[in-house]
């Protein structure tokens, strides 16, 4: 598992160098940050979902990308997972993270984000998500 949460600095690493103390440093770090490091010599196979998903944010820590784009994040995670990794997601904001979440769950849109792009067939809205998700009630969206 701990392989996998290192592709994270790859774009940002030497081949020839190598991974460095720091770039170390970071990975365990993130490990640690998503409760896995107990598992950090696990194959990914024997991740359970939630595992998983916590992994790939681990990966998403180490990368430090300005912009994180995230597709149905929370989809077969139990609760508590969830709210962890909105933590997490709330940590990479307010470090100057920009999040792009794309959710079909309107009240999780409700709980945590507060602006939100709401797409459907016919119209796009972009807004406050109190202002938004009410002009949507009861739309499908895309």
């Amino acid at each position: 598992m701990q392989d996998v949460v290192s592709q994270g600095a790859w774009p940002r690493v030497s081949l020839l160098r190598g991974l460095g103390g720091e770039v170390r440093q970071r990975i365990v770090a993130a490990i640690e940050r998503v409760g896995l490091l107990t598992l950090a010599k696990t194959p990914i196979e024997e991740l359970s979902g939630g595992q998983f998903q916590r992994m790939l944010f681990a990966r998403v820590m180490v990368q430090r990308a300005p912009l994180v784009m995230l597709d149905e994040p929370f989809t077969g995670i139990d609760e508590a997972t969830c709210r962890e990794l909105m933590a997490l997601i709330l940590e990479m904001y307010q470090q100057g993270q920009t999040i792009l979440a794309v959710l079909h769950d309107n009240q999780r849109v409700a709980d945590y984000f507060p602006e939100t792009m709401l797409l459907t067939p016919q119209r796009a809205r972009w807004g406050s998500t109190p202002d938004v998700l009410p002009a949507f009630h009861g739309a499908r969206l895309a």
